[in-house]
Parts: structure tokens; sequence; C-alpha cells
């Protein structure tokens, strides 16, 4: 079982305009979260989720990115952040005009953007689109796209790996030499998953609070030596 799971539908996850949140309390780092359903989605009755955060945490404070930002502050006192839903590139991802959002997103001026999606271009309305175009320069123009404005770039890998997905993330890291957190063994787990919250299987199969705490642990980990490194 893997990114076969992921049934929750790629649109409409958020609304256009509420797709980003920020948190600015004036932070020693500002840190902008990009991804999709894993990082914030809002509520949809019909699958059972009622939240508008990481889909599958039991609360706002229980998904990975409030769970990081947690963590970071424990080291470097109060950090800046927002999260925005971008699953409108993973199933857009050959329509490089959606590039432009990206503008809107970096009037958060952040210091570190943390790349966390792609699962959603295996979605079964987007996969075919992989043999028409090269995911590989759609996604090298997309990180460029949010790096223009000289934040820190920082990937993650799939939650539910899939290697021609996973393959090209890792290729764009290591031609471009951002930093690449690893998250692919934490899906293989059924512990680090939903499962048995939630009647709808696609909802289950997100990361339950374990699961994000661990993703949690593993961004946080990176941002601190980035930052370090910046010093």
């Amino acid at each position: 079982m893997g990114i076969e799971q992921n049934t929750v539908a790629a649109t409409g996850q958020v609304v256009d305009w509420e797709a980003m949140r920020v948190v600015q309390r004036g932070g020693f780092k500002k840190v902008l979260f990009v991804g999709n359903s894993i990082t914030r989605h809002g509520p949809k009755p019909a699958i059972g989720w009622e939240g508008d955060w990481g889909m599958a945490a039991s609360a706002p404070e229980k998904d990975y990115v409030h769970q990081t930002v947690t963590l970071l502050e424990q080291s470097m006192g109060l950090v800046d952040y927002a999260f925005v839903n971008f699953s409108k590139w993973e199933v857009n991802f050959w329509d490089d005009s959606v590039l432009t959002e990206c503008d809107r997103f970096l009037q958060f001026e952040p210091d570190i953007v943390v790349m966390r999606l792609g699962e959603n271009i295996w979605s079964r309305a987007v996969r075919d689109k992989l043999q028409e175009y090269d995911l590989y320069v759609h996604f090298d123009r997309m990180i460029k796209a949010f790096a223009k404005g000289g934040a820190t770039i920082l990937l993650t890998d799939l939650f539910w790996p899939h290697p021609p997905i996973d393959s090209v993330i890792h290729r764009v890291a290591a031609n471009s030499g951002y930093p690449l957190v690893h998250l692919g063994d934490l899906g293989e787990l059924d512990e680090n998953k939903a499962i048995g919250l939630f009647e709808h299987t696609g909802v289950a199969a997100h990361p339950g609070d374990l699961g994000m705490h661990r993703i949690a642990q593993r961004i946080a980990s990176a941002i601190l030596a980035i930052a370090e490194g910046q010093k």
C-alpha cells in the first residue's frame, strides 16, 4: 500500500483566496511551508474531514507545520511562519502560468521555503500527463519561482513513496544543491497514519499525530542546520 491510498480529491482542497495563512509575531526567522492536504486541507464534511489544517492531525497544533514551528522555537525563539496549500500546481504541473501565484506567496518574504508536495501528481486525473510532459522541467521551474526572492529552499520527498515522482525531486535537489528531507519510510508504516480514526480511507491514509510529529522532527532538524550555517 502506498500512494494509491491517497484517494482524497486533489482539487478543491482550499478556496484559492484563502490558500495561505500567515502568523507573524516578530520572529527571528520567517518560514514558508508549501504543500498539499498534508499541509492544509479545508473542511470537507462529505469525506468526514472537519478541520482546516494538515489533514488527519487531531488538532491544528498537531499537524507537521505547527509541530515544526514548536520544535524550532524551542531552539531559536519566536518564528514567523506561513503555510499554503499549492495542490493547484500539482494538478496543473505542466501549466507554468500557475507559477504567477508564487509572487503572492512570496510577499511573506520568507527566509526559508519548505517544499512539501508532490503526492497529487499521481492522482487519477493527472498521472497520464507524466507521459506527455517532463516533470523534472516543471518541478524545477516551480522551485526556482519560490527561490527567486532569495529564500533558502528545503525539499522533501513524498510521504507515500513513489519512485517516478520521488526520483525527480531527488534530481532537482542534487542538481541545484537544495537540502532534501526524506519522508518515504514514514509513509510505509501504518503507525504513522490515521488508520481507524476516519471512515474515509483516503483521509485515514494521511499522517496522524505521530506521523506528523515525525515529519516535523525531520524538517525542523534540517531547518536548524540551515539556520546554523547562516550564522
